[in-house]
């Protein structure tokens, strides 16, 4: 999925505000996830807007699918920081050897809920 896709718009800087409307949640989502360690909190600046990066409409969107695919968040976390060091995360989580699946998803009756991801590429 590319910048495109997502609605992504250059050129303002991505405030909190502008990150939900892009990542299509609520504001309190984002701090939720921040709160519960899937999204870091940016440091806020002198001006007092804290800005937030591309990769954090990426990790939302993976948290949003990670969820629907019924992790919890501790497990999410887990598969975040395996994308965070170049692991893609939908290759992670529908491969049922890996480390960061879960064992309740390498059951043969599991696999329906991890259709939704492409086997050949990333989310």
């Amino acid at each position: 999925m590319t910048s495109k896709k997502l609605g992504i718009q250059s050129g303002r800087p991505r405030t909190i505000g502008r990150l939900a409307e892009e990542a299509g949640v609520h504001v309190e989502t984002i701090r939720y996830y921040e709160r519960r360690g899937l999204l870091r909190r940016p440091p806020t600046p002198p001006s007092g807007w804290r800005t937030y990066d591309e990769s954090a409409v990426w990790i939302i969107h993976y948290s949003k699918l990670g969820g629907q695919l019924g992790f919890t968040l501790a497990e999410l976390r887990k598969l975040l920081s395996q994308v965070g060091s170049g692991q893609a995360f939908c290759t992670s989580m529908s491969t049922p050897s890996s480390s960061t699946t879960p064992a309740r998803f390498n059951t043969a009756g599991s696999t329906p809920l991890i259709r939704g991801c492409p086997r050949n590429s990333d989310c």
